[in-house]
């Protein structure tokens, strides 16, 4: 009786992870996609570190973000005094540059903010991380 017990969890649990590639995927892409890859170098001085995946599409390019916000929370959820909003721009080769995302971080938080473009990877000359108040560069990659 345990033997069948125990081929029953198996097949339970083993049929999710199979069908996992065969569903269409409708959430963020996994680490283990690592193609257009690239880690983001600080411009200024700012708590941000990021890094981000081109992640090619039929449509363009979804550029998929990992960002980590420096330091410890000292608001405690009453205020954002110390949060800041942030904007993802894509830039092409003839130097136009295009906001695909905004998102708000504050200290001690990780985001995972994401953006699309008609671009594809091979024209994207490089992804740039910017303060919305006053549109400075702090973070810049290129490909």
């Amino acid at each position: 009786t345990f033997s069948l017990v125990a081929a029953a969890v198996a097949v339970v649990l083993t049929v999710p992870l199979l069908m996992q590639g065969t569903l269409p995927s409708t959430g963020p892409v996994t680490a283990a996609v690592s193609q257009g890859q690239i880690a983001l170098s600080p411009v200024v001085s700012s708590p941000l570190r990021a890094s981000i995946r081109l992640v090619p599409q039929p449509w363009g390019t979804r550029v998929e973000m990992n960002c980590r916000y420096a330091g410890q929370s000292t608001d405690h959820g009453y205020g954002a005094n110390a949060s800041a909003d942030y904007a993802m721009y894509v830039t092409d080769a003839t130097g136009k540059a295009t906001q695909i995302a905004t998102w708000t971080a504050g200290p001690g938080q990780d985001t995972q903010p994401a953006g699309t473009t008609s671009l594809t990877p091979g024209q994207i000359t490089s992804v740039d991380v910017r303060a919305v108040g006053t549109g400075a560069v702090l973070l810049r990659g290129s490909p």
